[in-house]
């Protein structure tokens, strides 16, 4: 497979693994008793983040010609996240967001690298911006679960 395909292969799991990071967001807020205001603006703020993550990733993957999954049942075979463990315990709940995000950060490095291997400036710096702000985002996840 040359290193164009693997980008676009990468980038479409990126996606996947994204949408599933979001309804884990979405079920950890549904679930939470909303006393901890910080925690529930955090995600807040980490869904627009990961909205911002799968609109630019789809634009990138169609731009390289590659297909973006279309249906739920592509995603969730796509994703490399398992979309179980989150509950009402927040404890648990950040343990598998954090989980998630640490994962999710990986794959962004490792398309960053193969964007720079093939000489991809474009995709190199969308992953590079968007791995500040997820650990930005996980190191604030992990700070707010040790103070709840």
């Amino acid at each position: 497979m040359e290193l164009g395909n693997a980008i676009g292969a990468a980038l479409t799991r990126i996606v996947a693994d994204g949408f599933l990071l979001r309804f884990q967001t979405e079920a950890a807020l549904w679930n939470d008793n909303k006393t901890h205001m910080e925690i529930v603006a955090l995600l807040e703020r980490s869904k627009a983040l990961l909205d911002q993550l799968i609109q630019a990733v789809v634009q990138r993957v169609q731009t390289l010609g590659a297909t973006s999954p279309h249906s739920l049942r592509q995603l969730l075979a796509l994703s490399s996240l398992t979309d179980n463990g989150i509950t009402a315990s927040w404890d648990v709940s950040s343990i598998v967001l954090e989980r998630g995000y640490l994962t999710l950060i990986e794959s962004c490095r490792m398309v960053t690298m193969l964007a720079r291997e093939s000489h991809d400036a474009a995709t190199e710096f969308l992953m590079a911006a968007r791995i500040a702000q997820l650990e930005e985002f996980t190191w604030r996840l992990r700070d707010l679960a040790q103070q709840a």
